[in-house]
């Protein structure tokens, strides 16, 4: 019988993206930000539809985080990563 090596890789694979995140040019942590965001909306949906449910408040919501976040960048130039994520975080909630 063969063992499932899905969670070591994943595993793996995690602790390898933590340890070089402060290493990787500012590029590449803005790309890998993108595609774990986008990740974590496909997997909610993905969830979602194994359930036999469909969700469209689920994309309202990471959009008004996603809005909050930027805005705070572009207007109030506020460039902490974690201030915009909780308030993106916040702002979804209050919508909720």
């Amino acid at each position: 019988m063969s063992r499932d090596r899905t969670l070591p890789i994943l595993g793996a694979v995690l602790l390898s993206v933590v340890l070089a995140g402060p290493l990787l040019p500012q590029w590449a942590l803005f790309l890998l930000t993108i595609a774990i965001a986008k990740g974590l909306v496909a997997l909610g949906l993905m969830l979602l539809l194994r359930a036999g449910l469909v969700s469209f408040g689920q994309a309202l919501y990471y959009c008004a985080g996603a809005y909050a976040a930027g805005s705070l960048g572009r207007f109030f130039d506020i460039s902490d990563m974690l201030v915009q994520m909780l308030t993106g975080a916040a702002a979804a909630a209050l919508l909720a």
